[in-house]
């Protein structure tokens, strides 16, 4: 190469013989200028709404005429996950059979764990009928029958996460791998790093144990309330009111009005003033869930952008900078753990009331019922087997609302991957254009574009606009910037 002329910019722009000043002119022939925006911005508007007034367009010329942000921002669904998704995660499981197996499993798991019970007070109740050797073997029988269905239910269950956890990885991978360029340019690497790490890694392991832990924690419930209310049928009166003040709480402690509370809460989380959000928000899990997942990208990205630019980083110095600003998103991230902790203690003194309630009814319904069918030895022990159960079931409750909330929050993930499945895809790689196409082709390597127009991606102007170009075949040809 050479140089072929030198001045300041004012000198060559001015001199018309000047190659800079016909490459200038190349540039604000083809290039995008202001009355391209305003062009674009007309286009756009095109419409009933189109001619309202001047006033409308001014102010949509000079909002598009401002500089815009290129990456986007993450998006975040809010209320309940829809359930589409758990279809979703069903139909990638192998199939909309697999409730029913999994319900049939868990049923059938709950009831032989009540059998092997009732068989301890069977056994009390007629020990001096037969021997002991008798009841022992029925007895290690049962419980036999009860790690076999465990060790099936386990089995099974791991087996279907595997699954749909491969299935939904290979949809999610084979789509991005399809994106057009336009996503990977508005799309942060820390984003796409954490439907791959972390949101997998739900689906692979948490999903699956907080799914199978509330299954097993809503059937001993039901079991227990079976149970209770075969022994006293009185105490099914005093259920009613119990389970409607349990599925209040519940709600509270799942349910939001959706993303107008989570803005609002990501606001005041930003603040530090996380008790006064608490205090102010009927608080969802399952938002405190999105929020630690969105908020989760940009500590990816800040982590591979400084990998990246460590070089940069240290010759300008810039480590402490760095450093408090990781800093200031993890405290930002580890606000909303604090207040899921603050919403499962609220949560936990509300449901050891449900459980000391129950443990009361179950005792008050036995003694009337005894006074009523007088002193039978056979419904003592029976009543001893229902007031044991509810000994047990406030821990139940417990589990059961926490692991609804995490099994609902886990599945935010999926959300988050089905999001990533239906993005929109580049053109096919096949088509039946192909098909026609002889099999030496292309038999030259001459390429002719006519009239062509093109724009980076949807919602931007026209960067070529009509663009007429012919390179022969066997050219040597260097293009210079993608436009």
């Amino acid at each position: 190469g050479e140089i072929v002329e030198q001045g300041t910019y004012k000198e060559l722009a001015g001199d018309l013989s000047s190659a800079f000043s016909r490459y200038l002119a190349i540039v604000e022939e083809t290039g995008v200028s202001d009355e391209d925006m305003v062009q674009f911005a007309g286009e756009s508007d095109q419409g009933p709404t189109a001619a309202a007034t001047g006033r409308r367009s001014s102010g949509k010329e000079a909002e598009l005429l401002k500089p815009q942000k290129l990456m986007t921002e993450e998006l975040r669904a809010g209320g309940h996950v829809d359930w589409k998704v758990y279809k979703a995660w069903f139909k990638a499981a192998g199939g909309l059979y697999i409730p029913i197996v999994v319900f049939v499993v868990f049923t059938a798991g709950a009831g032989v764990s009540v059998l092997s019970n009732w068989w301890l007070t069977y056994w009390s109740d007629n020990a001096t009928g037969k021997s002991q050797n008798y009841f022992l073997l029925i007895y290690a029988l049962i419980n036999l029958g009860v790690a076999f269905v465990s060790l099936i239910r386990s089995i099974f269950l791991a087996v279907v996460a595997l699954t749909a956890s491969r299935a939904l990885f290979a949809d999610m991978l084979a789509t991005v791998l399809h994106a057009p360029m336009s996503f990977f340019d508005t799309t942060p690497v820390g984003r796409l790093v954490n439907r791959f790490s972390k949101d997998i890694y739900t689906i692979d392991e948490q999903l699956m144990q907080t799914g199978e832990m509330y299954l097993a924690t809503i059937f001993e419930v039901i079991a227990t309330i079976a149970v209770i209310s075969g022994v006293t049928p009185l105490f099914i009166l005093f259920m009613i009111p119990m389970i409607a003040y349990y599925m209040h709480e519940q709600a509270f402690f799942t349910v939001s009005d959706g993303l107008r509370r989570s803005y609002c809460l990501l606001d005041l989380i930003s603040d530090h003033s996380f008790l006064q959000c608490y205090a102010f928000l009927q608080i969802s899990y399952r938002e405190l869930k999105r929020l630690d997942s969105t908020s989760r990208s940009p500590i990816y990205a800040l982590l591979g952008e400084s990998v990246d630019g460590v070089a940069v980083i240290r010759s300008y110095n810039a480590g402490e900078t760095l450093k408090t600003r990781l800093a200031n998103m993890l405290d930002r991230q580890q606000h909303a753990y604090f207040l899921v902790c603050a919403a499962q203690s609220w949560l936990a003194v509300r449901l050891e009331l449900v459980g000391t309630l129950i443990i009361t009814f179950a005792c008050l319904s036995a003694v009337a019922e005894q006074v009523a069918t007088g002193a039978d030895p056979v419904f003592a022990g029976l009543a001893g087997l229902a007031i044991s159960y509810s000994m047990s079931v406030t821990q139940s409750l417990n589990w059961s609302v926490r692991m609804a909330s995490d099994m609902e929050a886990n599945m935010v993930a999926v959300e988050r991957i089905q999001e990533y499945t239906d993005l929109q895809s580049e053109g096919e790689r096949y088509t039946t254009v192909d098909d026609s196409l002889p099999e030496n082709w292309p038999s030259r390597g001459e390429i002719e574009m006519k009239g062509a127009k093109l724009r980076y991606r949807p919602g931007l102007p026209l960067v070529l606009k009509g663009l007429d170009l012919k390179i022969p075949a066997g050219s040597k040809v260097g293009v210079v910037g993608r436009t």
